[in-house]
C-alpha cells in the first residue's frame, strides 16, 4: 500500500487498493494452502483413494507395505494363506526385499478389533429385532459366519453394514498410518 502524500491522500489511496490486496492476500493464502497440501504428501499422507484400496485390499487377505517417503504402497499375498503367492508378485517381494527399511506393514484388523466393530454396529441399530439377532449371534460360536448371514438376511441393514466397516477399517488405517 501506499503512504504518500497527504493524510486525504492515504485514505484514498488505501481505500482503492482495498480490494487488490485482498485479492492478493486471498491468492497467497491460496498458494500457500496448496503449497503445505503438497508438503504434507511429501511428508506420507495418504490420500482417501489410497486409503479406500488399502482397505479394499485388505480384506482380502492381501498385505499391504506402504513407503512414508514416496507415498508407494505394495500390496502382496500372504504366503502361509497363499504359497504360490511369491511367484505371482515376484517383482513385489524383490521391492520388499531390495528396500525392506522403507517401507512398513499396514496391518489388518485383528480378529478381536474386527469383533468389536460387529458389535459396536449391532449397538447403534435401531431395530430392536435384528438388534437383538446380532447380540445373540455375537454371544454363539462362530460370530462371524453367523453374523454375515444375519446381515445378508438383513435387507436395509445389510448396505449400512457395509458402509459403517468401510469407515472404521479406515479409521483403523489412519490410526497406524499416524503413528508411522
Amino acid at each position: 500500500m501506499c503512504y504518500r502524500g497527504s493524510r486525504h491522500r492515504r485514505t484514498r489511496v488505501v481505500s482503492d487498493d482495498w480490494e487488490f490486496e485482498l485479492v492478493n492476500f486471498l491468492s497467497c493464502f491460496v498458494q500457500n494452502k496448496i503449497a503445505v497440501e503438497k508438503d504434507e504428501k511429501k511428508l506420507g499422507k495418504l490420500t482417501d483413494q489410497q486409503v479406500n484400496e488399502i482397505v479394499g485390499t485388505l480384506e482380502t487377505g492381501m498385505k499391504c507395505f506402504w513407503c512414508k517417503a514416496t507415498n508407494e504402497l505394495l500390496f502382496v499375498p500372504d504366503i502361509d494363506e497363499f504359497p504360490d503367492g511369491e511367484e505371482l508378485f515376484a517383482d513385489e517381494f524383490e521391492q520388499l526385499n531390495n528396500r525392506t527399511d522403507e517401507f512398513v506393514e499396514i496391518e489388518a484388523m485383528s480378529s478381536q478389533n474386527a469383533f468389536n466393530v460387529m458389535a459396536d454396529f449391532t449397538e447403534q441399530l435401531d431395530d430392536s429385532r435384528l438388534k437383538f439377532k446380532l447380540e445373540d449371534v455375537l454371544s454363539d460360536r462362530k460370530p462371524f459366519s453367523k453374523f454375515k448371514f444375519v446381515i445378508d438376511n438383513s435387507g436395509e441393514y445389510r448396505e449400512q453394514w457395509f458402509a459403517f466397516k468401510a469407515e472404521k477399517y479406515r479409521e483403523w488405517v489412519q490410526l497406524q498410518v499416524m503413528d508411522f
